[in-house]
């Protein structure tokens, strides 16, 4: 009964079209349809290695096709490209979840993890694929998720639906206030306890998840392509805590590149710039240890700077043409001296 329940859910998994999807064509806005790219997670290829059972403690290999897909061979390599893989209920844990990419030629190319079943239960897979453009730095992201369910270790019972986002509960009624009425006849009055009511026990250790970026700050200039530290202070939630960093274009609507994920809480990572002079804002996201995890966010913006600026043209014609009328009176008042020492017999 589990297994055909199971494998009803992975088909309507597989065949249901908000599992699959490609990054929009942010060419368009320039080119009015005449280029198209897209940075395309190949949902449901053949090629891909996506496990559905998995022992406690057993480790199995993931993989996933990725595509460039454009069709004009002009700045058309995606560059920064990196593939992240989580667990969505936690039971699994993925070694390295951000798959490094680099550059992206047009074409495909094959994305691995190590997954290991850390607890029993039904899970599923998320998985998220950004890169960018050089040209104009347009970024570029896809999400392919859910991924066909896993049963880790001996689960029973109907696996869960996939997760989605729960709204918040109706505000209540406001209570109208009561007209004043005469009480009912012959009725007693409740009787009123002389007993102090309890106060409810708040959890212990469950302080508020909470994250704040030291730097930068909002007022920094950073050269491009030089490393610089980003530093944070997280607290609160169930340790060990989780930290991971993204940034984007300031103002932009589109999903943030990633630069790095599920490290320590230290307090401080080493970033290489990117190479292009904008304005970016950068996204420190903390996630504790709890049975759902809590997560908690902050953004700064930082302006990316060119390390260096060509020197003007006026300037250095003006150092040539001063360097070359020294030498030349150097060599006049030679000759006249040398005239001086040797007169004509």
């Amino acid at each position: 009964m589990v297994l055909l329940v199971t494998l009803v859910v992975t088909l309507f998994l597989l065949l249901s079209p908000k599992t699959l999807g490609v990054s929009n064509n942010l060419c368009n806005s320039c080119h009015q349809g005449s280029y198209y790219q897209h940075l395309d997670i190949l949902e449901g290829n053949s090629a891909n290695q996506i496990p559905t059972t998995l022992n406690v403690s057993e480790t199995k290999t993931a993989s996933i096709l990725i595509e460039n897909r454009i069709n004009n061979n002009k700045y058309a390599t995606l560059s920064g490209v990196s593939v992240t893989l989580t667990s969505v209920y936690g039971h699994f844990v993925v070694n390295g979840p951000t798959y490094n990419t680099g550059d992206l030629p047009p074409g495909t190319k094959t994305a691995t993890w190590q997954i290991t079943g850390t607890s029993e239960g039904f899970d599923y897979l998320s998985i998220e694929a950004t890169g960018y453009n050089s040209h104009k730095s347009i970024p570029f992201s896809d999400n392919y998720a859910p991924i066909p369910l896993i049963a880790v270790g001996q689960t029973t019972g109907a696996p869960p639906p996939p997760p989605t986002p729960t709204s918040p509960p109706p505000p209540a009624p406001a209570s109208e206030p009561s007209s004043t009425s005469t009480p009912a006849p012959n009725s007693t009055p409740s009787p009123v306890s002389s007993t102090t009511p309890k106060p409810t026990s708040a959890p212990q250790n469950q302080e508020q998840l909470l994250i704040s970026l030291l730097s930068p700050i909002g007022s920094e200039k950073w050269p491009s392509e030089t490393t610089q530290n980003i530093k944070w202070n997280a607290s609160g939630g169930t340790n060990p805590l989780n930290i991971a960093q993204e940034y984007s274009i300031s103002g932009s609507s589109e999903q943030g590149m990633p630069i790095a994920a599920s490290i320590p809480n230290n307090g401080s990572f080493t970033w290489t710039v990117s190479n292009v002079a904008l304005t970016y804002q950068i996204r420190a996201t903390v996630n504790d240890s709890a049975n759902p995890p809590k997560t908690a966010s902050t953004v700064n913006t930082v302006e990316i700077v060119e390390a260096n600026p060509e020197l003007p043209v006026i300037p250095i014609a003006a150092i040539l043409l001063t360097t070359m009328v020294g030498v030349a009176v150097f060599f006049q008042r030679r000759m006249k001296l040398e005239a001086k020492k040797f007169p004509e017999q």
